[in-house]
């Protein structure tokens, strides 16, 4: 049993001997397969022209993407990038043939651009002449419109600069510059009033019926003042609410919880007993069905100019102030007292207020 091991073990290393031979044979007679050289395969955000080398002549190339374009000259191959206008890198399969049958693929990459800038609207409270600049960094064309021909643009290599024309028409006016980089765009709106000028005057206090939208509910207002306080007075009832003028973004801020004077008023409907009715501000959110009359609770907007109506033009929305809750209806609320407004002293049945405006807004007359 042991000699006859010996013997199949040494049969066994003879034949493997003899596969080790051939193998070493064939080895030295493989010829080397197509391959790249030499390649630059990650390109800008800019694009251009990067070049790869084979190790022999190239029959055919293609992209999987066509942003990148391709141009064969014996070994060498030309890649042509287009810019990438995103944020983000991108990235393609490019496959390089030496024939049908021989061939390789290179992955082909092209980064992101950059694009940063910090903005702000542009609120002048004069009507000279004036420029506003913003530092920005890119790396492609950064690109401008202007809504209108009193504003212009110059771009340096790393600032915005819009340029504002003095203001010679005779009232406050509104516009937008629009800027883009690759595929980021954003917009800058600019005004330009002077408030003793522009804001003061006569406008229409109006709203929607919040009973029934389809209705529209007008005051005449008059808006006195200047920066240090401002009143809107409605002269059809004799009354006042004191306002707010934000010089700073041209806004104005109305609260609830002001008296704002005393009407004679039919008890309702069924009951024309006239009484005295002392009128309060008082904002609703009627979505959420709730109403206040805390002073910190308000709304506010900001005036434009409308060429609609040839005159300024200001929605209010909430001003933040009331917690939980959103106002959006103003409300010339009856209570029974001149010095208290509280739930003990609103009225609460019959005619309970002058009228109730949905989503109000100011306009100037015409």
């Amino acid at each position: 049993m042991k000699t006859m091991i010996k013997n199949i073990s040494g049969k066994c290393a003879v034949a493997l001997c003899g596969l080790m031979l051939v193998a070493c044979s064939d080895d030295e007679n493989v010829e080397e397969s197509f391959s790249i050289v030499e390649a630059t395969t990650t390109f800008s955000c800019a694009g251009g022209t990067n070049t790869l080398t084979a190790s022999d002549n190239i029959v055919e190339a293609y992209a999987s993407d066509d942003w990148l374009s391709l141009e064969a000259n014996g070994a060498t191959l030309s890649m042509t990038a287009e810019s990438n206008p995103s944020n983000e890198s991108r990235h393609t399969i490019l496959v390089v043939k030496a024939s049908a049958l021989d061939s390789t693929i290179v992955s082909i990459s092209q980064l992101g651009m950059v694009f940063i800038i910090e903005t702000e609207d542009i609120n002048l409270s004069n009507d000279g002449e004036a420029r506003k600049a913003f530092a920005y960094k890119g790396d492609l064309e950064l690109t401008t419109t202007t809504s209108a021909s009193w504003l212009s643009t110059t771009i340096t290599e790393d600032s915005l600069i819009i340029n504002i024309a003095e203001n010679n028409s005779g009232h406050m006016r509104g516009g937008k510059v629009y800027y883009a980089c690759g595929n980021v765009t954003g917009e800058i709106s600019v005004s330009q009033y002077e408030m003793e000028k522009d804001i003061p005057g006569n406008y229409y206090f109006y709203g929607q019926n919040p009973y029934d939208t389809s209705e529209t509910i007008t005051f005449e207002a008059q808006l006195s003042g200047d920066e240090s306080g401002m009143t809107l007075y409605f002269p059809e009832y004799d009354l006042s609410l004191a306002a707010t003028y934000d010089a700073s973004d041209n806004s104005l801020n109305i609260t609830s919880g002001q008296y704002m004077g005393s009407v004679s008023y039919a008890v309702s409907e069924d009951d024309p007993t006239v009484k005295t009715r002392y009128v309060w501000s008082v904002v609703w959110d009627t979505d959420n069905g709730y109403l206040t009359w805390v002073t910190s609770a308000g709304l506010k907007g900001t005036f434009e100019y409308s060429e609609e109506v040839d005159g300024n033009y200001l929605a209010f929305e909430d001003d933040g102030g009331w917690q939980y809750y959103q106002a959006n209806c103003f409300v010339f609320r009856f209570f029974t007292s001149k010095k208290t407004c509280t739930s003990s002293t609103m009225v609460q049945t019959g005619y309970t207020g002058l009228a109730s405006l949905l989503n109000p807004c100011l306009i100037s007359m015409f």
